[in-house]
């Protein structure tokens, strides 16, 4: 058996596909798009930015080789190792060199000479005392000395540790000759200082100066990152990613070294961003959860509630509490429809008393017929020997009379409890009785007939006919003691057509006011004695019959004629729908009467 859904269950996952999903699906879309944007935006910032620091950086590299050139090609402090003979004025006047060329600048720590006659003995100048020239003779000075050769005269570049050196011989400008070697110590946070204010903010520099690794401020302690080796030949800038990591990395060539380096910059800046755009997102739904739950909840009580409402009260019906219905308070269209529904629940209920009424009344009528069906069938017996007298008489015109009286009697037991017989045999039954009423009027009575024969087969009510008759002899004929009554049987707007039609009495406007009257009356409020009387019962067989699809109606015509017509539809009349409303449907006001 298929599981049923509710209408909650259904408006609950269609909140969840329509608003909660798209509202995650698209934070989540726009966290991805932040997340590219600012690793996007990274990488451009560490390309331009990571350039322009190499660029800074070479430029006081080469500003601080250039420099200490100059102290060399000015040649003052040869002409001072040459002229001067006292030690002590030699070194005042290589300090007072030293601290004209560098003693102001800010990216060295010391410079210092030391003159080949007595390579252990430095004539340095620093603004932070000796501190620098100690460390540079205990770890540096011995691969300083090892390093050049007599006719080097490039300049170089020394990592020792956490220290950054330049170095050169000092040669004699006439004969090129080496008397001594100029030695200087570059602050790496003066020189570099440009790596250390990128945006964003490198974690690690990596530097590769002439071969040697530097790296500039701290050290990582990953291995993947510290294992990293400079390519030997020029690469523009390359930007990649490792390990949590965003880098940068380029190799440039100098005219007296290389210069590398690479940038590793934490991607958390890409994870931070989209936190707060994360953030930001659930403040939103924080937001948005609770105007979706009102707008639920208002979905909820305008459709889901009156829907639960409609399923209760017709599983009520279901189970036979035919007055259920529904308090509503909305004018919506769920409010029209449970209007509706309460309508149909109290046309249900007065169907069913109706119908369970009109039961008892057939039963105590088919009671009443069983007790006096003996009178009638005992006067059809006797009216049949009477037949029998006259003929053996030779009274013609009596067997006749009783031939004809005794086909309506025959009409009126119904034997075979058919509701509609074919016009043929009706009209059979009418004549019936105009052969009896002709008898007692003789020539002061006319009967014309206009009848379309191809509808002689056509299902009419049983003693329809007759009853029309009867009343256009005995309202119209008989109080002026003679005229003419005319039969026309056709089709009229796509119906069958009857029309009685008499020139006897004419009618006046208080039988049309009685008319209305009569109209004007429910059918279950009509006394006994109006229910017995002809016309007024055709009129009620026809609208319980076929409903809207039938009518009667009389009229005064043009001529002072009365004329009672019937329509009903060619289909027999248990196809026709019933009335619409609960009460006995009437004809148009004013256009029946029963005379």
């Amino acid at each position: 058996m298929k599981k049923k859904t509710s209408i909650k269950s259904q408006l609950t996952w269609l909140l969840i596909y329509c608003w909660i999903v798209p509202v995650l699906a698209i934070s989540a879309v726009c966290v991805m798009y932040i997340q590219t944007a600012v690793k996007d935006r990274a990488e451009g910032n560490i390309r331009s930015g990571a350039t322009y620091a190499a660029q800074m950086s070479s430029q006081k590299l080469e500003s601080a080789i250039q420099q200490m050139r100059d102290v060399i090609y000015e040649g003052a402090v040869a002409k001072h190792y040459k002229e001067q003979q006292d030690q002590n004025a030699l070194t005042a006047a290589v300090r007072g060199e030293l601290l004209r060329k560098f003693g102001l600048q800010k990216e060295y720590l010391f410079a210092g000479i030391f003159f080949s006659a007595d390579p252990g003995r430095m004539i340095y100048e620093s603004p932070y005392g000796g501190a620098y020239l100690d460390a540079y003779l205990k770890d540096a000075h011995a691969q300083v000395v090892s390093a050049l050769g007599e006719e080097d005269n490039t300049t170089h570049l020394l990592v020792s540790g956490r220290s950054l050196y330049l170095y050169q011989n000092l040669l004699d400008n006439r004969d090129l000759s080496r008397y001594g070697v100029i030695v200087i110590q570059l602050d790496p946070a003066a020189v570099f200082d440009a790596f250390t204010s990128l945006d964003p903010a490198a974690d690690y520099v990596l530097l590769s100066l002439d071969g040697q690794p530097y790296w500039l401020g701290s050290e990582p302690t990953e291995g993947p990152l510290r294992q990293f080796e400079f390519p030997t030949a020029r690469q523009e800038m390359k930007v990649g990613a490792l390990r949590g990591y965003i880098t940068g990395t380029a190799v440039q060539k100098e005219q007296n070294y290389d210069f590398g380096y690479r940038v590793y910059v934490s991607d958390r800046i890409v994870s931070e961003r989209a936190y707060m755009v994360l953030v930001l997102a659930l403040v939103l739904a924080c937001v948005v959860l609770p105007l979706l739950g009102v707008g639920f909840y208002r979905i909820y009580k305008n459709i889901a509630g009156p829907i639960d409402a409609l399923v209760v009260a017709t599983e009520k019906i279901e189970n036979e509490q035919w007055d259920a219905t529904i308090p509503f308070t909305s004018d919506n269209e769920f409010g029209r429809l449970i209007r509706s529904f309460n309508s149909m629940s109290a046309r249900i209920k007065y169907l069913f008393d109706y119908a369970y009424k009109e039961e008892l009344a057939a039963s105590e009528s088919r009671l009443m017929m069983l007790q006096s069906q003996m009178n009638p069938q005992f006067m059809k017996n006797t009216l049949g020997l009477i037949n029998w007298k006259a003929r053996l008489a030779g009274n013609e015109e009596i067997s006749k009379m009783i031939e004809a009286l005794d086909n309506l009697l025959d009409a009126s037991l119904d034997r075979s409890q058919q509701r509609s017989i074919p016009l043929r045999q009706e009209l059979c039954y009418t004549r019936s009785y105009l052969f009896i009423i002709g008898e007692r009027f003789g020539r002061r009575l006319t009967l014309e007939e206009h009848i379309d024969e191809s509808l002689l087969s056509c299902p009419v009510p049983r003693l329809i006919i007759q009853p029309l008759i009867e009343n256009a002899v005995v309202h119209g004929i008989e109080p002026v003691s003679a005229g003419t009554i005319e039969i026309c049987i056709g089709k009229m707007e796509g119906k069958l057509a009857i029309e009685i039609i008499n020139d006897g009495n004419i009618l006046s406007d208080e039988d049309l006011r009685r008319i209305r009257a009569i109209l004007s009356e429910d059918y279950g409020a009509l006394t006994d004695k109006q229910r017995r009387l002809g016309l007024k019962n055709v009129y009620e067989r026809i609208r319980l019959m076929y409903g809207d699809a039938g009518a009667l109606t009389l009229q005064r015509t043009a001529d002072g004629r009365t004329c009672t017509r019937i329509q009903i539809p060619f289909a027999p009349p248990e196809a026709q729908p019933p009335a619409k409303d609960g009460r006995l449907p009437g004809a148009r006001e004013g256009e029946a009467n029963d005379r």
